[in-house]
């Protein structure tokens, strides 16, 4: 990753010393480059190019994305409301059933904070679980495809992990 950035920030130095030629013949080749923009040109290219196997673990690359988006958001949001004391409405327990005395709410509100703690360590937990899972992923999608598909796949899974990261922040 270090390594993209750098490349990133001297490929900006040198194209600001590039003559107005070399600039266009620069775009163009650029053009060429990315050919895989849209998912789904993408998603043809590499089913084409490394047939259905690596294809699977590309949608499962992205997929546990999505899960890691899920998750990081929903354990940030946990950690907000245990730091701030506050049980969410999904979290409260409720029995209409007894008579809610003083002592019976106790008992409730202590449940429902309980509860909420119990998803924060799981959210937590599956967090690290699909970081490591994607991090097998990426190294198994290292052996078996080029830099740059590898470097379009993640871009694009990127992007789509802060997509919804925003939605389930939301």
């Amino acid at each position: 990753m270090p390594e993209e950035s750098n490349k990133a920030a001297g490929d900006t130095l040198e194209t600001s010393a590039l003559d107005k030629t070399e600039m266009s013949e620069t775009s163009s080749n650029k053009q060429q480059q990315q050919p895989h923009a849209s998912p789904s040109s993408l998603k043809r290219h590499l089913r084409k190019t490394y047939g259905r196997r690596p294809m699977e673990m590309v949608n499962r690359y992205f997929r546990s994305m999505f899960d890691l988006a899920s998750y990081a958001n929903n354990a940030a949001f946990l950690m907000r409301c245990r730091a701030m004391r506050v049980v969410p409405r999904a979290y409260r327990v409720e029995s209409r059933g007894i008579k809610n005395t003083r002592h019976v709410m106790r008992i409730l509100d202590e449940c429902s904070y309980r509860l909420m703690l119990a998803d924060l360590d799981y959210n937590r937990l599956r967090k690290v679980q699909v970081s490591r899972l994607l991090e097998r992923l990426h190294e198994k999608l290292e052996k078996i495809m080029s830099p740059e598909d590898l470097r379009n796949v993640v871009l694009l899974a990127k992007g789509k992990y802060e997509t919804v990261f925003e939605a389930t922040r939301d």
